[in-house]
């Protein structure tokens, strides 16, 4: 396994160096930079992300936490999602999938994250969210708006949606539009439903 200190040797610098090279530090030359970087290729040196994350306190894992299938995940918009999250994440990044209703939070090690995606479907999810807030660890909330200015949402515009479902359906000449929506409990649902009586 290449080290490196074996690319330090192979340029003819200090592993101090060939160490800031890698990490991109403004203190070593673009130019220097871009050999060593060259050199650490053709070596074929893979970083060791554990030593690293002890210098840099960065575990380099991501936690999906998402609500359990049988409460109303869809299995389709979790794997959706699962991809578009790789598609998007530092390669040096890994993903761990787990179900918020599995987590004992008394037994919760947030310390093996570095953050995590909490996707949530209802209410029920509040007190995994709630301890997230207490323990000030960096999480964002997908699906579900929480008005907590404290809490960074990521979801769609429900009202909207279903506005313009509506609309199109009038518009097409249709007097008799029906509303499906999903559980009961999910905030999305009573949304979309409340929108529906309005238009």
């Amino acid at each position: 396994m290449v080290t490196i200190k074996d690319i330090a040797k192979a340029a003819g610098v200090s592993h101090t160096t060939v160490s800031r090279a890698l990490n991109n530090s403004s203190l070593i030359k673009n130019e220097t930079k871009q050999k060593i970087r060259q050199l650490a290729k053709e070596m074929n040196y893979s970083p060791n992300y554990s030593a690293k994350g002890l210098v840099n306190q960065k575990k380099y894992l991501i936690g999906l936490f998402f609500s359990s299938l049988h409460k109303g995940t869809s299995s389709n918009f979790l794997a959706d999602s699962i991809a578009g999250i790789h598609s998007v994440l530092d390669t040096n990044y890994s993903l761990s999938v787990e179900s918020i209703d599995a987590v004992d939070l008394t037994e919760i090690n947030l310390q093996r994250y570095d953050g995590l995606i909490v996707m949530s479907q209802s209410d029920e999810d509040q007190p995994f969210i709630d301890y997230l807030k207490e323990k000030a660890f960096p999480f964002v909330v997908v699906n579900r708006h929480i008005n907590d200015p404290a809490v960074i949402n990521v979801t769609a515009d429900d009202a909207a949606g279903v506005m313009q479902a509506v609309d199109y359906g009038i518009g097409c000449g249709h007097t008799k539009i029906a509303y499906i929506g999903g559980k009961k409990t999910f905030v999305r649902q009573k949304n979309g439903k409340k929108v529906y009586w309005t238009v």
